[in-house]
């Protein structure tokens, strides 16, 4: 590895991406994932601390307007991993940490 990269980032993309990393994740699935949320922040003009749950829905409600199901799966995916505000019933629990833990199935 090179000493270019600090662990872990203050950039909460980077965070998240190193966090796939961790979890051994695909490396697909690690630059898809990135690249809906950072779609979904350019979209909504706010950074990534300040995305709501308000913002998550409408850009996945735009995403459904044009794209197939497949695409809006896998934007839906990624977004459930990242932090939102505890208001958000489309992206996780919300409130949790920027990679969220999986759901015990029952």
């Amino acid at each position: 590895m090179n000493g270019n990269h600090i662990y872990p980032s203050k950039d909460p993309i980077n965070q998240l991406r190193q966090e796939m990393k961790l979890r051994n994740f695909s490396p697909k699935t690690v630059k898809s994932y990135c690249y809906y949320i950072t779609n979904c922040i350019e979209w909504s003009s706010k950074s990534a601390r300040e995305i709501g749950g308000n913002d998550v829905r409408a850009y996945l409600e735009r995403l459904a307007q044009d794209h197939s199901a497949s695409t809006l799966n896998t934007a839906y995916s990624a977004l459930q991993k990242i932090k939102v505000p505890a208001d958000c019933a489309v992206a996780g629990r919300g409130g949790g940490s920027y990679f969220r833990d999986k759901q015990p199935q029952t």
